[in-house]
């Protein structure tokens, strides 16, 4: 790595990281004291069945993009597979509320949410990008900025209008003008390849991300079990309470990723 972006990149990307991770805990802070402990019930179920589509979005193919020593695969075919992913993980979040039967305002909440950390997913394939040309920092601000202005326009939107949805739907504007405005302004000014759609080796990238694919899928549903299954059986006011009360492991986690992946 350069030596002159190390440091650079280093703090960016612990700050972006940071912001990122600890976001979804200040959005269930803001929307329990604003909208209620029934509101905060149902976007707790949300934000982490949303956290595990994510991962289908993502597929975590990063991590083979950044490690494509041989040059056998083009930036565009990373990002036309997840695209593809991306699209596949919208439609099954539709077809999960629509077997479920949840209600129209749960079903708005969690496909708003979905859209949102579309717009993440596409833009972490940018983000390996950045960090194939050693400039990690870029990325960093990015998730920064991004989960900065995020959860301060969140809270003044809800805060005026007590409305979750139009809440949710700031987050996934605000975040869709950042990628539309930095993330690809980055992309046009230091990469010459033009963004094509090509899907020649989406097998291939497929089967190399499946294994990190599914250690990390089934990561996160061990992580987020009881709320799935409490959500089946308890109001939305409890879901509310146990969100709170599990609060500080998650905080532990979210702290041990902040120390250890920027070193990474």
């Amino acid at each position: 790595m350069k030596e002159k972006n190390f440091k650079k990149n280093f703090i960016w990307n612990a700050l972006g990281l940071s912001m990122n991770a600890f976001n979804s805990l200040f959005f269930l802070i803001v929307v329990k004291y604003i909208n209620g402990m029934s509101d905060a019930g149902i976007f707790t179920y949300a934000f982490s069945l949303i956290s595990l589509f994510y991962v289908v979005s993502t597929y975590y193919t990063r991590t083979y993009q950044i490690s494509n020593y041989n040059n056998d695969k083009s930036f565009n075919q990373f990002l036309s597979s997840r695209l593809i992913f991306s699209t596949m993980s919208l439609v099954l979040i539709i077809l999960f509320v629509m077997i479920n039967r949840f209600d129209f305002y749960k079903c708005l909440i969690i496909i708003l949410l979905m859209l949102f950390r579309t717009v993440e997913a596409i833009s972490d394939c940018f983000y390996g990008l950045n960090q194939e040309k050693e400039e990690l920092y870029k990325a960093g601000f990015s998730l920064f900025l991004k989960g900065f202005l995020s959860l301060l326009i969140f809270g003044l939107i809800d805060y005026v209008s007590n409305n979750l949805l139009l809440s949710i739907l700031s987050i996934f504007l605000t975040n869709l003008i950042i990628f539309i405005f930095y993330d690809l302004k980055n992309f046009k000014k230091y990469n010459t390849e033009k963004i094509r759609f090509d899907i020649s080796k989406l097998e291939l990238i497929s089967k190399e991300s499946f294994s990190i694919f599914i250690f990390t899928f089934l990561s996160i549903y061990l992580a987020n079990m009881q709320k799935y299954i409490l959500n089946y059986y308890v109001t939305n006011e409890l879901q509310t309470v146990f969100g709170i009360l599990i609060m500080p492991a998650t905080m532990l986690a979210l702290v041990g990723n902040y120390l250890i992946l920027p070193f990474i």
